[in-house]
């Protein structure tokens, strides 16, 4: 349940340290948004998606899945397959990493949560049939 329950956020990592396979926030550069338009589309100023591969030249190729434009609308990408960022398009990179603190009190709430709905079922219920239950000895 807590895997289920955990809350994940977009922490800055250093560009060179981006790896394959990480989930990741690409913003772009102004020029970058530009000369990248015909790929993601125009005014994209951040691609989010899955890192296929870093070169070494520090372009990455990036399997894109959400774009968001430069006044702030995040839209699922249309598009097919990787597309390649040059480094010097990139203004800084994201990755998406498990928050500890939230995803431990997002645990705790829905821990709480099931014990009180458990607490209530047992309340209302009841373990000793009263007047009416149905319960008593056989017929005389």
């Amino acid at each position: 349940m807590a895997l289920n329950t955990a809350c994940y956020a977009y922490q800055p990592v250093p560009h060179p340290l981006v790896a394959a396979n990480q989930r990741v926030r690409v913003h772009l550069t102004p020029d970058g948004t530009t000369e990248l338009a015909r790929y993601l589309g125009p005014q994209v100023g951040v691609a989010e998606g899955v890192v296929a591969s870093v070169a070494a030249d520090g372009a990455v190729a990036l399997g894109v899945q959400w774009v968001r434009t430069t006044n702030g609308i995040r839209q699922a990408w249309a598009g097919e397959g990787t597309v390649t960022v040059p480094a010097a398009y990139i203004g800084r990179v994201e990755e998406n990493t498990l928050d500890r603190r939230r995803s431990a009190f997002a645990a705790v709430a829905i821990g709480a949560a099931v014990i009180g709905v458990a607490v209530a079922a047992l309340g209302i219920g009841g373990a000793d049939g009263g007047p009416g239950s149905g319960g008593g000895g056989p017929n005389p």
